[in-house]
């Protein structure tokens, strides 16, 4: 028995997959426990897939968030080395679990999840069954978070999931209030913390999750429902292009505002000499 395992409980083995560093150690940090054992896999693109040949891992949990090629086809890889009875645990952020589970040799074992909570350290996400997850998965997947001892709430698969829909249609409309010169970064963040007593404000937590996935988010609930709430602002895909954060682009703002101001004093000093 492992050091610390809880009595009668057996060794989950857990394969972690990812294609951002950061996000696989979250990962691996929510769901390293005694009663696992976890291995990571970084997968940066679609030429990087592990041999899973011969796994022994009971349970694989999938963040790739890269293109959708890439989330499709590496699904699809690892699932046709994998046992049959592997599960599935696969972000669905961008992407609803029944379209996910449709390109797994045995989609019954696939169930969606939100990620964003590992994220900021916390163990504990939302799943949300496919069309064609069997009940038995679904038990098996519940039996296999009490083990771990993970608090987890199930819900109807919906585009974005609950949590980061909500978060990035709030930092989605802050991005909007920024872009048409409202109001700074730091004062909306500061607005809503002090507002709403939220632990940080839209636009930190846009940076935190990271643009990209807050942009693939918006989009897809934009392609699903066409309602403009969800329709991304151009601020949130400039920045996410040139790989810049909002707080990165507060302080550029913030520097041209001063370099504005120092040039405004210098004129008006040489209009003076001049009337001299």
């Amino acid at each position: 028995m492992m050091d610390n395992q809880i009595p009668g409980a057996t060794t989950w083995h857990v394969a972690c997959v990812a294609s951002d560093k950061n996000h696989l150690d979250c990962l691996a940090e929510a769901f390293t426990h005694p009663n696992t054992r976890v291995d990571t896999f970084y997968i940066p693109d679609e030429t990087s897939m592990p041999n899973f040949s011969g796994s022994p891992h009971k349970v694989v949990v999938e963040w790739l968030d890269g293109s959708e090629d890439m989330k499709f086809e590496g699904l699809s890889f690892m699932s046709g080395l994998m046992d049959k009875k592997t599960l599935f645990l696969s972000a669905s952020l961008a992407f609803l679990p029944s379209e996910l589970a449709y390109v797994l040799p045995n989609p019954a074992m696939l169930v969606g999840f939100d990620p964003i909570p590992f994220l900021f350290q916390k163990r504990t996400t939302t799943v949300a069954p496919a069309l064609q997850t069997s009940l038995r998965t679904q038990r098996t997947l519940r039996s296999f978070f009490e083990k771990i001892e993970m608090p987890v709430h199930w819900i109807q698969e919906t585009p974005g999931m609950v949590m980061p829909r909500i978060y990035a249609m709030l930092a989605n409309e802050a991005a909007f209030a920024v872009q048409h010169g409202i109001a700074t970064v730091k004062d909306i963040d500061t607005a809503m913390t002090l507002g709403t007593n939220y632990p940080m404000g839209p636009l930190a937590w846009a940076d935190k999750v990271g643009l990209r996935v807050v942009y693939t988010i918006l989009q897809y609930c934009w392609e699903t429902y066409r309602d403009d709430r969800y329709r991304p602002s151009l601020l949130l895909y400039r920045l996410m292009g040139a790989g810049q954060t909002f707080y990165q682009y507060h302080r550029h703002q913030h520097e041209q505002a001063e370099a504005a101001s120092r040039l405004s004093v210098v004129g008006s000093g040489s209009s003076d000499d001049d009337d001299l």
